[in-house]
Parts: structure tokens; sequence; C-alpha cells
């Protein structure tokens, strides 16, 4: 099993202007791993927090999963959304 590491001063920072850190998504519901549109050497996950979808770009260095960043995605919200209406029919 891989290890999930982050930089704690990103993790601080994103704390204060998104609100919410990487100990906190990581700890939130997993929804899906998905390609990253425009980054070959990158992945997201998407998690679910506080009822919305947030996107965490990460990149793999051996056995250890990167964090980049985290943001919450209106992108996501939509595809998703419509999955699950598709879902119920």
């Amino acid at each position: 099993m891989k290890t999930i590491k982050w930089n704690l001063l990103k993790s601080t920072r994103l704390k204060r202007t998104r609100g919410v850190s990487f100990e906190e998504i990581i700890s939130s519901p997993l929804i899906d791993v998905c390609k990253h549109p425009q980054r070959e050497d990158q992945r997201i996950l998407v998690y679910e927090y506080k009822g919305y979808l947030w996107a965490v770009p990460y990149v793999v260095n051996g056995e250890e999963i990167f964090l980049k960043t985290i943001y919450p995605s209106r992108k996501l919200m939509r595809i998703y959304k419509r999955e699950k209406i598709h879902e119920k029919d």
C-alpha cells in the first residue's frame, strides 16, 4: 500500500484560504480517482467534503502518493450529479 504525503505548510495555508486541509480531506469519503485533464504525470482524487466535491491532484513517487493541492470543483459536481440522476432512472 502506498503512503500518502503532503506539505504541512501547504495544508495549513489551504485550511486558512479554502477552509479545508489535507488531513480533513483524506478522512472524507473518496468518490473517484480520475486522470488529470492537462497534466499527464498527475491524477485527481475526488472527495466529498461538507456536501461538495473537492479535487485533489496528486503525483506518484515510487511507493508514495504526494498531494499537490485541494480545490472545490463545480465541474465535478455537474458530472457526478448527472450520474446520480441517471442511476435513479
